[in-house]
């Protein structure tokens, strides 16, 4: 923000912002809270996340905020939901015969469990990184 004042800058948050009481017990709270706020625009995908931040930010930081927006240092910072997703209707249609998607099932004694796909890939990665 100091480096460029005038460009628009957006900032989306991917991930679950916790709630304020969670948030409050980080060392570097109000830091973070400050970066974010450089951008014009804060968006996140549930109001859940979106209220969490807006109650960070008046609790950590003693801020002003309404419903979708913060005053920060003189400027408003617009806070948003947008939620992320894909539009299933683009991949499947409802006469399974026309569709390209090919129908599978999974045999259980096929899969592997999430924990031990992730072992492998945390020990393929270690051997990458040895090399």
């Amino acid at each position: 923000r100091k480096r460029f004042p005038e460009i628009a800058i957006a900032f989306f948050c991917h991930c679950p912002f916790p709630s304020s009481e969670f948030y409050r017990m980080l060392p570097a709270r109000e830091d973070l809270l400050r970066g974010v706020l450089g951008a014009d625009l804060v968006s996140f995908n549930h109001f859940d996340f979106v209220r969490h931040f807006r109650n960070a930010c008046m609790r950590v930081l003693g801020l002003e905020a309404s419903q979708s927006r913060l005053e920060y240092n003189g400027r408003l910072v617009a806070v948003s939901i947008c939620p992320v997703g894909i539009n299933p209707d683009d991949y499947i249609d409802v006469n399974q015969e026309e569709t390209n998607i090919p129908e599978t099932t999974l045999d259980p004694d096929e899969t592997q469990s999430d924990d031990t796909q992730e072992e492998e890939r945390a020990d393929d990665m270690a051997r990458r990184l040895r090399q």
